[in-house]
């Protein structure tokens, strides 16, 4: 018989927990629903930017040309620091032999010996004198050199030889009562013929401007040079890394003796206080930004550390490609194309999400809450990766930023 008592229910442990989970779901929600919904913070905090990576170097320089098919002399050293209308090297060309300068010495000596018995003989005169004795000594020097393969200032001593020669014939017709002789006439010929052979054989070439003279060309000049550059992109240099290393040299020397073709490329005449490194890096991996300064270190490279500016940064597919400027004194990279470096530094400041950064005439700004007001503040990225950006104000802005202040999305 039903008594009418009501059944009993046992509430067990895990109900509780059931629900102590449930409510904690719940306030997680609700917190992160608010989260949401309140405008995000400025904070501060720190990127590094440090990575190891393969640069290569592009020089501001011009390229010095061989105007035909010639032997080459250098008589600038490598390194050296020329200025605008320095001789660089001499081109022998084809029907040059060293041995028409060695006849030509010869037969200017026996043109003096001649001139000596048998026109002047006993007439004294001291500046007669004085030019025998500067183109005794100017023979002798050159005589030297060409022996010694020493092509510095040789053809301004070949002029200066031959413009003393002509001064020293004048003299000696105002003080010698002039006869016709017709072995000295045949000798003047000579020389006159021998000198216009070697003259028209032999080019000299000069520095068209200042510079830091190389002689090493590793056959990349002209697709890493400040007329490409421009149009350099991620791909492009990610190719020529692959060439260059497969490669593996740091350039071939344009020496004393070699041949080279019209139009060849005999030596580089370098700004060697402007010069690039070009960089690819992983765009997630990327903190740099355009205009910042960025500190390099260099391996084996005796000035390891320098400053240099983020002079572009180009994008393509994944990659950025990172131009650094440098305005030192390029060293050891006068020769080298390949360099392995590391870049950046930590980077410390006010951080800010990338979203809430808004780019306008090359200058970059955020939206901040002051008051129920919304202010527009100028910034300076310094560092940046795929989510946020360390950031400050620029020194002449009268707009403070601060930790924990409200940001507005643009």
């Amino acid at each position: 018989m039903n008594t009418g008592r009501r059944k009993k229910y046992r509430v067990r442990g895990r109900f509780y927990a059931f629900v102590l989970v449930f409510l904690i779901l719940v306030g997680w929600g609700v917190f992160g629903i608010s989260r949401l919904l309140q405008p995000p913070r400025i904070g501060w905090g720190s990127l590094e930017t440090n990575q190891k990576l393969v640069g290569l170097v592009l020089r501001d320089e011009i390229m010095v040309q061989s105007g035909e098919f010639a032997r080459i002399d250098c008589i600038a050293t490598e390194g050296q620091r020329v200025k605008q209308g320095d001789e660089v090297a001499i081109l022998y060309k084809s029907g040059y032999t060293a041995k028409d300068m060695d006849n030509l010495i010869v037969l200017q000596e026996s043109i003096k010996d001649y001139q000596e018995k048998n026109i002047i003989k006993d007439t004294k005169d001291s500046e007669l004198e004085e030019l025998t004795e500067k183109i005794d000594t100017l023979k002798d020097k050159i005589s030297q050199k060409v022996i010694a393969g020493d092509v510095r200032n040789l053809m301004q001593d070949e002029g200066e030889l031959k413009q003393l020669m002509s001064v020293r014939k004048t003299r000696m017709a105002a003080v010698v009562e002039p006869e016709v002789d017709s072995i000295l006439e045949n000798m003047y010929q000579q020389a006159d013929d021998l000198q216009a052979k070697i003259d028209t054989s032999k080019e000299i070439i000069y520095a068209s401007g200042a510079g830091q003279i190389s002689f090493f060309l590793d056959r990349f000049e002209s697709k890493l040079s400040n007329d490409t550059l421009p149009l350099l992109q991620p791909n492009d240099i990610v190719q020529l890394q692959k060439q260059i290393v497969a490669k593996e040299t740091k350039g071939q020397v344009s020496a004393s003796g070699v041949q080279v073709d019209a139009g060849e490329t005999i030596c580089r005449l370098v700004n060697s206080e402007n010069w690039y490194i070009l960089l690819v890096l992983r765009r997630n991996e990327n903190t740099l930004v355009k205009g910042n300064p960025c500190a390099i270190t260099l391996e084996g490279v005796e000035a390891q550390t320098i400053e240099t500016q983020v002079e572009d940064i180009r994008s393509e597919g994944r990659n950025d490609l990172i131009i650094l400027r440098a305005n030192v004194p390029i060293g050891e990279l006068l020769q080298l194309r390949k360099v392995q470096c590391s870049i950046g530094r930590s980077v410390e400041g006010f951080l800010v999400p990338n979203k809430y950064i808004k780019q306008e005439n090359g200058k970059a700004f955020v939206l901040i809450k002051q008051n129920k007001e919304t202010i527009l503040a100028e910034i300076e990225v310094l560092a940046s990766d795929e989510k946020e950006s360390v950031v400050r104000v620029p020194q002449d802005s009268e707009q403070k930023l601060a930790v924990g202040g409200a940001l507005v999305k643009p």
